[in-house]
């Protein structure tokens, strides 16, 4: 009797508890599906603003303009970092310049200046300033590469409380120079804002 009794419990409690249910996704599929439960910039926030960025700078008025003066010629381009203005630590800004890289190598827009050259004179650049390429920067740049313009810009984020909610607001800032005459040939900037809801604790 007792072994009955103790069946029908566990049959009762197996039927009562919630089934767990797993899903695959895609890393594209889990990234898009976090950015609608986290307030952090996610991979999926990476791949949208790189693209915007360059359709932006690449159909800018100002740099077809540049383009014509110059016949059309490919320009040679010399990719700075984009500066994490952020005051998140964790901000994966490597990963946002890993991927602006290939994408303006893969647009075939441009002739990028070589790995190696480049990361050499980002470490001088870094070693000189601790920071971005500043104006004074340009043409010792475009003499040490042999580039005609440079891509540089920032990441800045504001944080908002509003309504129960953590809002963060990210803007991302690219501009093309050219090197020869130091005026801006193109810019552009991606916004996005991420929110959390606030956790309401329960006894």
């Amino acid at each position: 009797m007792k072994k009955i009794l103790l069946l029908s419990i566990v049959v009762l409690i197996s039927s009562c508890a919630p089934s767990l249910k797993t899903q695959r996704m895609t890393t594209f599929e889990g990234d898009e599906k976090a950015m609608t439960i986290t307030d952090d910039w996610v991979a999926v926030d990476t791949d949208l603003a790189t693209k915007y960025i360059i359709d932006k700078l690449t159909n800018h008025v100002r740099y077809q303009r540049y383009l014509r003066e110059h016949n059309y010629k490919i320009p040679k381009l010399f990719i700075g970092e984009v500066e994490n203005q952020t005051s998140e630590d964790n901000f994966p800004v490597q990963a946002l310049n890993n991927k602006i890289l290939n994408e303006f190598f893969d647009s075939g827009n441009f002739d990028l200046i070589s790995i190696k050259d480049r990361d050499r004179i980002l470490k001088e650049i870094k070693y000189q300033n601790s920071g971005m390429v500043k104006e004074s920067d340009i043409k010792s740049i475009g003499k040490a590469s042999g580039a005609d313009l440079i891509l540089s810009g920032e990441v800045v984020m504001e944080e908002k409380r509003l309504g129960g909610k953590t809002l963060k607001e990210y803007s991302l800032s690219m501009r093309l120079v050219d090197i020869e005459s130091g005026e801006e040939v193109s810019r552009a900037l991606y916004e996005t804002t991420k929110y959390s809801k606030q956790k309401k604790f329960s006894w």
